[in-house]
């Protein structure tokens, strides 16, 4: 009995690359997206880009959970293979690199001091204020050091965004930007040891 793809050079099996192509439609979309903000001043002026980013990236989780069918969810390994590339590639590719590594002494001092010393702060405050029972809950040792390093890392895009508008000093700039880039590497690796 022959199959149905017997004698096609190329076969169509959407089953088997739905769900990478639908990922690979959302991140071209949103890119198109960027690019047709950058050129509507009008709405600049009333939205940063990020909001209007969250917008399109709502209306399509909406468009592709109606039309999909099965349960779409996105896991770990979908957002670690196809969504955190394009965003590392865009933060590596638009970073100042000489201002970077000029200043990769001082970055090194916040992102990283900074991030432990929050992560001890705060798992030390919580675990001192866990001893006297203000939580509902009890939670362990372990549980209270993983959120600690949770929440030490700061994360400025906000701050960043307000920066390049300004155009603040490039020492102040490239810190704060640096110290975005380090601390969420720096808390994940502390919340993978208290592990």
């Amino acid at each position: 009995m022959a199959s149905d793809t017997e004698g096609q050079i190329f076969p169509f099996k959407w089953t088997e690359v739905q769900f990478v192509y639908t990922i690979a439609i959302w991140i071209l979309i949103a890119s198109l997206a960027r690019i047709v903000f950058t050129y509507l001043k009008p709405l600049k002026k009333w939205f940063p880009d990020s909001s209007l980013i969250i917008i399109v990236g709502l209306v399509l989780g909406v468009f592709i959970r109606l039309t999909l069918s099965g349960d779409v969810s996105l896991d770990a390994h979908v957002f670690f293979l196809y969504l955190l590339p394009p965003i590392i590639f865009d933060a590596g590719y638009f970073m100042p690199n000489r201002a970077f590594f000029k200043n990769i002494d001082s970055i090194l001092m916040f992102s990283l001091v900074g991030t432990v010393w929050n992560c001890f702060a705060i798992g030390g405050s919580l675990l001192f204020l866990s001893h006297y029972n203000v939580f509902s809950v009890q939670f362990s040792t372990f549980e209270i050091l993983i959120f600690s390093a949770l929440i030490s890392a700061s994360d400025p895009v906000a701050i960043i965004v307000v920066f390049e508008e300004i155009h603040v000093n490039e020492f102040l700039f490239i810190n704060v930007f640096g110290e975005a880039l380090f601390n969420d590497a720096i808390s994940v690796v502390i919340g993978y040891k208290n592990d």
